[in-house]
């Protein structure tokens, strides 16, 4: 029983490469992002591989297309960022932000244009971007303060009450 069970879900986790009642494979994969959400394109094969490889050939064009696209700076992108940020935090914490990506973000991808990044650089980039969020929970959450004993947070939390 369980050897056709996996016969007919044979698809890895995170691939959705699914088995149809009509016997064809169905290979899922996003397409593009409308309004921050992903809308998904479907490709059918007689087997599992077939679907795979379709899905593959798919998302390899896909990449291909949107990178020609793009012509921007990574800086561009940053700023675009900091300025989303600028009226949802206080002042200072705009400034700290500010301060973080100057210092650590700007000048490893800061001159990167967007179609030029690579997975390597993502994923250090992404690394780059933990360590800051951490540092920034650190910052508010955990920092305790020589003069009142009390975080960031629990000192505003006093204001508040």
């Amino acid at each position: 029983m369980q050897s056709i069970l996996r016969r007919l879900n044979m698809s890895k986790r995170g691939e959705n490469i699914t088995n149809r009642k009509d016997g064809r494979w169905e290979a899922r994969y996003i397409k593009y992002y409308k309004n921050g959400k992903a809308v998904y394109g479907y490709l059918y094969g007689k087997t599992y591989s077939e679907a795979r490889k379709k899905k593959e050939n798919a998302l390899r064009d896909n990449a291909e297309a949107s990178t020609q696209k793009s012509a921007e700076l990574f800086n561009d992108l940053i700023n675009y960022f900091l300025l989303q940020k600028k009226y949802c935090v206080k002042e200072s914490t705009y400034a700290h932000y500010c301060n973080l990506v100057d210092r650590h973000i700007r000048n490893e991808l800061g001159s990167v244009q967007l179609y030029d990044l690579t997975a390597y650089k993502l994923q250090t980039f992404t690394e780059a971007r933990l360590l800051i969020d951490k540092y920034i929970y650190f910052y508010n959450h955990q920092r305790i303060q020589t003069k009142t004993k009390l975080t960031p947070l629990e000192k505003r939390s006093q204001f508040v009450a």
